[in-house]
């Protein structure tokens, strides 16, 4: 069992990086399957250097922001938690403290309008998700419940593109933590993360209109899509996150809330 204690808290902004500790950092992210992630970072006493940063730089008629990736967890179980682009910022005075808050938006905008007008003559599914997946610049972990072979397909926007094969290939696809990902749509138990009062558990699952409620402990490792195998006194089930919300501080509450459906 992993020891959820000692938090750690990495926040990489552009090429400059800062750590909790000795660092004061606040984070929250809220994700949902089809929809776009966003989350908000802060950071406590940044130096003008940083805050220069965050104010991006001149790209044409507009600017380029710089990208943030977090890293967050315990001290002997952390990983990167999100991944995105600031699209805007703030310095605010709060009580002794100057607080940098850049609010943070997945990747998602660089494959939901991009145009591909592309036809693939006698080629595999997943080698022309690859070709696409290049083709907008995005990393992606693609595993198909089948693998379908196509004649000949034709991309014309690459989101309509993704959704038709997925479809083809009783598959699912979403975002998490900066990569596309593509997962059979069937139930994958096997790797489901364990839930219980021990790993991070917190109160009692609570019933919703399409499953159950669960509150935890910070956990980087579950996210969108993630399957989870949670134990109580009154419940055992296994089932996937389809939305939640993650927030840790370095001196604060550190949660996690999933709505998870049942397999």
């Amino acid at each position: 069992m992993k020891s959820l204690f000692d938090r750690v808290c990495t926040v990489t902004v552009g090429a400059k990086q800062f750590a909790s500790p000795p660092f004061a950092i606040e984070f929250e992210q809220s994700f949902s399957l089809g929809a776009l992630s966003s989350g908000v970072v802060r950071l406590f006493n940044p130096a003008p250097d940083t805050i220069k940063i965050a104010e991006g730089v001149p790209f044409g008629n507009t600017k380029k922001f710089p990208c943030v990736t977090v890293d967050a967890g315990y001290s002997n179980f952390h990983g990167t938690t999100m991944v995105g682009d600031v699209f805007d910022f703030s310095v605010k005075q709060q009580g002794p403290d100057r607080v940098l808050e850049m609010k943070i938006s997945d990747q998602t905008y660089k494959w939901s309008t991009a145009l591909i007008n592309q036809t693939f003559a006698k080629q595999r599914a997943s080698t022309i998700i690859q070709i696409l997946l290049a083709k907008v610049g995005i990393t992606g972990a693609v595993t198909l419940a089948e693998d379908k072979f196509y004649e000949s397909f034709t991309a014309v926007f690459f989101a309509q593109a993704i959704q038709q094969i997925v479809r083809d290939c009783g598959s699912i696809y979403y975002f998490r933590d900066g990569t596309f990902y593509i997962a059979p749509s069937t139930p994958n138990t096997e790797t489901a993360t364990l839930l219980t009062a021990s790993t991070g558990l917190l109160g009692k699952p609570e019933k919703t209109q399409r499953g159950l409620k669960v509150r935890t402990l910070f956990l980087y490792n579950i996210g969108n899509g993630s399957w989870v195998q949670i134990k109580s006194a009154d419940v055992n089930e296994t089932g996937k996150v389809i939305n939640g919300k993650k927030r840790f501080s370095s001196f604060g509450e550190s949660v996690c809330e999933f709505e998870v459906v049942k397999a």
